[in-house]
């Protein structure tokens, strides 16, 4: 569920309700060529992602790092997939070793009565990484904070990115011990486009063509 929020006509606060996260593996290891035993835990929020606090790599997450930080969380991902069994407690078709995952490096950064702060660097696929904490990845780690007992409804979570642009998270706690979080940002507008069709357009509903089985374009 999205809702949107507008102050002097202009976007205030986006608010993304996301699916059922929750925290799947706490306080677990793994053993790396490079960096011996790292501690991690496992979370999902749309997809199984790995969380490695990054002081144990001696590093902090900053911009001049990102060349590091991919090599770190390339290795540990392989290995966290290889040496920890992932797989959704209600969908096996939804697990690591055919889906892949979110290996994210954090740190935190503060915690008062109300706020937990938080950076993450996330990395997926082929070396690549994305500017924003994502929304996933803060869904997931929302639900591992919560099931160490350090967030819950009535607290929120502020995590940043590599871009410093934060993502607050509430969550509503089920009786299941998952949670619903809730993502809060802001967007901006880039552009506007239109797209035209014309009367005579001899194409407007498509067509279809078949080569071997048969293509709706």
């Amino acid at each position: 569920q999205l809702a949107v929020q507008t102050e002097g006509g202009k976007i205030s606060d986006i608010a993304l309700k996301n699916d059922l996260s929750f925290a799947y593996a706490l306080d677990e290891s793994v053993q790396t060529p490079s960096y011996g035993k790292v501690r991690v835990d496992v979370g999902y929020g749309g997809a199984f992602m790995v969380f490695a606090d990054i002081g144990q790599f001696g590093i902090e997450i900053r911009a001049e790092n990102i060349q590091v930080m991919l090599d770190i969380a390339m290795e540990c991902g392989r290995c966290a997939i290889d040496q920890i069994s992932m797989v959704h407690p209600e969908n096996p078709a939804l697990n690591a070793k055919e889906n892949g995952i979110c290996m994210i490096l954090f740190a935190e950064d503060g915690e008062s009565e109300r706020v937990i702060s938080t950076r993450t660097f996330t990395v997926f696929g082929k070396r690549q990484f994305d500017r924003s904490p994502t929304g996933t990845g803060t869904s997931a780690l929302a639900a591992v904070l919560h099931g160490k007992g350090r967030l819950h409804e009535g607290k929120s979570l502020e995590n940043r990115g590599i871009s410093g642009i934060p993502f607050i998270v509430t969550i509503e706690e089920t009786e299941r011990g998952q949670v619903i979080p809730t993502i809060h940002s802001r967007a901006y507008l880039m552009g506007k486009g239109s797209i035209l069709l014309e009367e005579d357009d001899p194409l407007q509903d498509g067509f279809s063509a078949k080569a071997g089985s048969e293509v709706e374009i």
